[in-house]
């Protein structure tokens, strides 16, 4: 019974680790689009300092912008 849950706090763990990751992602992209930093340093901020591909970047950051036009 102890993998078992061994399992489940791992798989549990790693949603809320992305939960975090995510959740700090969208902080960022906002707290930097209120700064009006130009798109591609906001694009080169999120790779570095989230790990987080190039193309990732580039889709949060569209829909950060998407979002705030509602």
């Amino acid at each position: 019974m102890g993998k078992g849950l061994d399992f489940f706090r791992e798989i549990v763990n790693g949603v809320v680790d992305e939960r975090a990751l995510n959740y700090g992602v969208c902080k960022a992209v906002d707290i930097l689009l209120d700064l009006k930093i130009e798109d591609e340093q906001i694009k080169q901020i999120l790779v570095k300092h989230f790990d987080i591909r190039y193309s990732e970047a580039e889709n949060v950051l569209n829909e950060a912008k998407e979002y705030r036009k509602k």
